[in-house]
């Protein structure tokens, strides 16, 4: 039976050590007279958000989120998109200035000393003809793989050009990349290593889900996202390379 008020006030009254759990006053129930809540969960393992302490809810609902990212990860092919996108960007950039200049990138490319330079000029064509080409056929899914890897191994190799030339304390060359002349730093070495990594991501094989609208509108912002950061990147690359060019000619 319930322990009711008028009991509880029984054991008041004759000193029940029972009476040590009873509250203040006669319409509060007993402490030991209470039922126990029942802790529900759900069907995924979760706690029920109502039996919860206050604050909680944000940190499931993170975890949530972070479980849902982990599932797909690198393999979500939003992502795929977003990176080939922006790699075809990218190339297609690079190897248009590198078509309407080829004489200036030929001999910023004998600038390495990596090569003879009877092969400087072929090996200039053969550069241009490759960023050309990934920029054409990264935004197809079927050959994606492919040129992911491509693309990696191209990065790779600059990368390795770079760290050659600044090892032999060569930093004063043109790395290549642009209109703006870029000097040799290792910053370059960082930006390389973090697009052949993202080109590398492109020959893991996506989850089979659709795109919907909304994947569009993420993917796009992402997008722009990432022109604007290698953008800025870049600017802050070209800065860095006239300050030290301005140094050097007032010293």
């Amino acid at each position: 039976m319930p322990h009711s008020a008028a009991a509880c006030s029984h054991d008041v009254a004759h000193g029940h050590p029972r009476a040590l759990a009873c509250g203040s006053g006669f319409w509060r129930r007993c402490r030991h007279q209470r039922p126990a809540r029942r802790r529900r969960y759900r069907g995924d393992g979760e706690l029920h958000p109502a039996h919860t302490r206050r604050g909680s809810c944000g940190l499931l609902t993170l975890r949530k989120l972070a479980r849902k990212a982990a599932s797909t990860g690198v393999n979500d092919p939003l992502l795929h998109s977003v990176i080939a996108l922006g790699l075809c960007a990218l190339f297609a950039s690079s190897g248009l200035h590198k078509l309407n200049q080829r004489a200036r990138f030929a001999a910023q490319l004998a600038e390495y000393r990596l090569l003879p330079l009877w092969l400087t000029d072929s090996a200039a064509v053969l550069l241009v003809v490759i960023e050309c080409a990934l920029a054409l056929l990264l935004p197809w899914p079927a050959l994606r793989a492919v040129t992911g890897a491509v693309a990696a191994l191209l990065f790779t190799i600059y990368g390795l050009a770079i760290a050659v030339n600044l090892a032999r304390k060569r930093t004063y060359i043109d790395c290549g990349c642009g209109d703006t002349a870029i000097l040799l730093t290792p910053w370059l070495l960082l930006r390389n290593a973090v697009l052949a990594v993202g080109a590398g991501l492109l020959t893991l094989a996506p989850t089979s889900r659709e795109l919907g609208i909304m994947d569009g509108v993420v993917g796009a912002f992402a997008l722009i996202a990432l022109i604007v950061l290698y953008q800025t990147m870049d600017q802050l690359l070209e800065n860095a390379s006239a300050l030290r060019e301005w140094n050097s000619t007032h010293d």
